[in-house]
């Protein structure tokens, strides 16, 4: 292939084509990375269920991850450790930093999936794969006992927003057991991805 690029920044430019013709082959749909707060988790809800029509989902499908995209933004809004101060007139806030990704499978079940991923702080990876490890190996029954169970419980930890409740909701919403990568990035700082097919 021959380009003809004149720009100040020809890596970004000439590499954007090689970007997009990459999203097409993995079946990326819609792609976020960057500060994440509840407006915007609103707006791109927004997007995603337009987007969601373009493909011809079925209202199941539309229902069901729709509420996978939600948990894993909350997972970004309530656990990134990558964040950056908001100020507005009537309060002090942070935003967190993350990437969503949602996308359809090419095989032949066309089935939908999310993926997201976001700074964590180290010491938290062991915590989060042993949940994660215990759900892969449950039943639709099961989970959904373990979901009634954790309703009924109060947080175990000082910083829990729900986590747990969070990654059992994807898990019942989900085809298939979750997959999540947890790669450690510096001494205090590890990225984790967790992956969702409906």
């Amino acid at each position: 292939m021959t380009q003809n690029c004149i720009t100040t920044y020809p890596a970004v430019l000439q590499g954007l084509h090689e970007f997009y013709e990459s999203l097409q082959e993995e079946g990326i749909l819609f792609c976020y990375s960057g500060p994440t707060n509840q407006g915007l988790v609103e707006g791109i809800g927004d997007i995603l269920r337009q987007r969601m029509a373009v493909e011809e989902a079925g209202t199941s499908e539309v229902h069901g991850l729709f509420a996978i995209f939600i948990e894993q933004m909350q997972n970004i809004l309530h656990y990134s450790a990558e964040t950056t101060p908001q100020t507005t007139d009537q309060y002090f806030d942070e935003m967190r930093h993350g990437v969503v990704v949602v996308g359809r499978e090419r095989e032949a079940m066309r089935r939908f999936f999310v993926i997201c991923g976001n700074y964590i702080e180290k010491s938290k990876g062991q915590v989060l794969a042993e949940k994660i490890n215990a759900m892969r190996s449950m039943n639709k029954d099961e989970l959904k006992a373990l979901y009634k169970e954790m309703r009924r419980q109060d947080p175990t930890t000082e910083d829990s927003k729900g986590a747990g409740l969070g990654f059992l909701e994807m898990a019942r919403k989900a085809s298939c057991p979750l997959d999540y990568c947890i790669a450690n990035v510096s001494e205090e700082l590890s990225f984790f991805s967790v992956k969702a097919v409906r």
